[in-house]
């Protein structure tokens, strides 16, 4: 099972967080608290108004797009 990386920025306040897919049953919320990503394998949740900036996959060491 291959890593994701979802970058992302949340519409309110402009932040910019990182989701990583092997890390589970984790809520990354930015720092205003009115946009959040729970990434996991198979699903990706959220709320709020998020703005996706990157998702790549690791393999083998490295980051491709998806």
């Amino acid at each position: 099972m291959q890593i994701i990386r979802l970058i992302w920025k949340c519409s309110y306040c402009k932040d910019v967080v990182i989701s990583y897919s092997n890390i589970s049953h984790e809520m990354n919320v930015c720092e205003c608290c009115k946009s959040g990503v729970d990434l996991e394998n198979g699903y990706q949740r959220g709320f709020g108004d998020i703005e996706e900036i990157s998702r790549k996959e690791n393999i083998k060491g490295a980051w491709y797009s998806l």
